[in-house]
This record gives C-alpha cells, structure tokens and sequence, in this order.
C-alpha cells in the first residue's frame, strides 16, 4: 500500500468552490505545479531515467478556449500573489521581447536578466499566450521562439551579444491561454505544451451568465484553506527526495494504449509524476499507481491533447448545431459565433475547417445557404449539464 499525503484530492477539493468545470480544467495546473517540484530534484540530483536520460519534467500548460470561457480566470485561481493556491514565484505579462525574457548586457558588459531567470523556480503565465508568438514578429524578437525552446528543452539561456555572453540555467514554467481559431504553434514549440480544454456547449456560456446574475450564490473564499494549501506545496517543494520511480502494473501500457507517439507518452508520464509528487512528496520512492483515478487522467489528457490536434473549436460548433435545427442560415451561425467573440475571419476559417473534414453539410434553398450537422453527428451521447445544474452544484458546495 503506497503512503499518500492526498494533497492532489485536497487541491481539488477546494478548487470546486471556487471555479466551474474543475474535473476538466483543474488537473492540468496542479500537475504542472508538481512537476514544478519534481524539477527541482531533477535537476540537481536525477531519480528519473529513460535510456539514459535524466529527462526534464517540467509541464508548461496552454489554456484552449474561445474567448470569455474563464482561461486567465483559472489561472488565477493558482498563482495568483495572494489568492492562488500556488505559493512559487510567479506572474502574468502581456507581449514581451526578447530581452525580458533572455536579459540582456549593460555597456560595461554586466548581465541584466531577463524572466527565464527571475521565475526560473516559478511559473510565467500569458492571458494570451499568442502574444508571445506575435512578438516574435518585430524585428528586435526574431530569436524570441528559439530562446523559449532552449528553455524549456535544454533549461539553459545562452546568447552572445557584442558586449559580451549572458548565460545561466533555467527551470521556468510557462502558461497561457489561446483562443482555438488563434492556435498556430510553430517550429515545434507546441511539443513542449499540454493543452487544457474542453468541449464547451451554449450551455456553459449560459452558465458563466448565470453565475454572475445568481449574486445570492456567492463563491467566498476560505483564506485560511487557501493559507493551509500554500504551505503544504511549499513544504512539498522541501521536502521532496525521490530517488526512483516505480510504474505500477501496466500503467506504462495504458500510456503506450493512448499515445501515437513516444512525444505524447512523455507527456503522459510527465503528467502522473507530477500528480503523484504532491501526493508522495515524503516518499523515497515515488510509485506511479496503476489506479482508477490515474487512467481516468490519462483517458481525458490525450482526448484533450487530440482535440486540439482535430481544432477545438470544431466540438464548439457540433454542440451548437445539435441545438438547431436543420433551417439555421450562415448568418444566423455567424450571429452566434459573434457571441462567443470571434472574428468574421476566424468564423470563415473554422466553417471552412468543418467543411474539409466533412462536419457539416451545405445545403441552398431559395437563393440562402443553410448548415446543418453530417448526419451521424446529430446525436450526443454525451451527459451535457445545464447551465441551472452547473450553478445549482457550485451552490451546493458553498452553502
């Protein structure tokens, strides 16, 4: 019987009074935050070896939602300064170059550093992570991209300038969210990302607008459980020593079940460390358990990495064309997409996406277009809750 301090199921535990969606959108943060602290040991004194690799652990976490749908809210509700659960150094940035994230060299050629070192132990958070892509447009961030691979791959910040070489190790987290029509990874960095997301229906929206309407069902915040949680996860962070993992039963086959490629097995088994640091942090040996609850993790991690792999935004359309009939008019969809924020561009290039894999079908009566879902689409066997469900549970919770 493996000894387990339940540190991950108290961390949930307290999420669900404070955010909605947490099955979903909360296991992903708090097994990057264990990883967090299984890199710590990692990288100093190795109990994680793959043919000869101390391979690194880290998990940089990207949020996948349209906009609204509560990606820089959850985030908060971990490293936020004073409210997050999340005790590690960390902050939130909108664009940044080059030089903040590297650093630079002064004219005498002293270093200036950048945020890959002053969150090295932490978490670097984006509300919209494509800001970091869209840096790297201007012309004083060209080498921005592969400055952020570096450190998340080879945990080093090197780069010589005139004056001189700034060089230093690096263990910085990076999170941040993204809208799906906006999603546009390039030379490979969205290898070194898990994807959060989910497949968001008109109902959750309706819930978000409930939750703010239901001023009688106040989410409070219990400070002192929040206080209690920052302490554990930093006491976690001391006290960790791993010297081994050990994969429980056929745990390693579930993963290899799940995953098309050793790249994706990696992140599966980065995933459960990370999970299983917070709950054995005062364990020498830290065991991978063959459980219910870990399958079920592996299970909705890959279905989420595929989903993002397919177009996210792609369920977000079946699950509004199951709520039509077969008479909504391209109009009357992109009236509904504007709700949920998007672009006319980025409602084309998603239309366009359903149309090459065959989602939807087009149909033209009396000079208009009609959309309707292919047919085998139509029905959801799925348990979607309504947005007075969604509500009523979180009230439950808070009374």
């Amino acid at each position: 019987m493996v000894k387990t301090t339940g540190l991950y199921n108290r961390a949930m535990e307290h999420m669900k009074h404070r955010m909605l969606f947490v099955d979903e959108l909360a296991p992903g943060p708090l097994c990057s935050i264990g990883s967090l602290i299984a890199n710590h040991k990692q990288a100093t004194e190795p109990f994680h070896w793959v043919f000869g690799d101390d391979e690194d652990l880290g998990i940089n976490v990207t949020f996948v939602a349209p906009s609204g749908f509560a990606k820089s809210h959850t985030m908060k509700q971990f490293i936020h300064k004073e409210k997050g659960i999340c005790p590690f150094r960390s902050t939130f940035r909108g664009k940044i170059t080059e030089a903040g994230f590297v650093g630079t060299l002064s004219k005498e050629g002293d270093q200036i550093y950048g945020d890959a070192y002053h969150y090295s132990e932490g978490i670097l958070a984006f509300n919209e992570i494509a800001n970091l892509f869209d840096t790297q447009q201007q012309e004083h961030s060209s080498e921005l991209i592969n400055q952020v691979m570096e450190a998340l791959t080879e945990r080093r910040i090197s780069k010589r300038l005139s004056t001189g070489v700034i060089d230093y190790p690096t263990l910085v987290t990076i999170w941040g969210g993204i809208q799906p029509k906006r999603f546009d990874f390039s030379q490979g960095l969205g290898r070194r990302f898990m994807f959060v997301c989910r497949s968001w229906t008109p109902e959750d929206m309706r819930a978000f607008k409930l939750l703010r309407r239901s001023r009688d069902k106040v989410i409070r915040l219990d400070m002192a459980e929040v206080d209690e949680l920052r302490k554990e996860f930093a006491h976690a962070l001391e006290t960790f020593n791993a010297s081994e993992v050990k994969w429980e039963g056929n745990i390693l086959r579930t993963i290899d079940d799940k995953c098309e490629s050793h790249l994706q097995m990696q992140l599966l088994e980065k995933i459960l460390i990370g999970k299983e640091t917070l709950d054995q942090y005062d364990n020498d040996t830290l065991v991978i358990q063959n459980s219910d609850e870990n399958n079920e993790l592996i299970e909705m991690v890959a279905r989420m990495q595929g989903m993002v792999a397919e177009g996210s935004d792609i369920s977000l359309m079946i699950n509004i064309l199951r709520t039509r009939d077969d008479n909504v008019t391209m109009g009357e969809l992109w009236d509904i997409f504007r709700t949920y924020n998007y672009t006319l561009s980025g409602f084309q290039e998603l239309v366009g996406s359903c149309n090459r894999l065959k989602v939807i079908e087009n149909r033209y009566r009396g000079g208009r277009q009609y959309i309707s879902l292919r047919e085998d689409l139509k029905k959801d066997n799925a348990k979607h809750k309504t947005a007075d469900e969604i509500i009523e549970k979180l009230s439950e919770l808070n009374t």
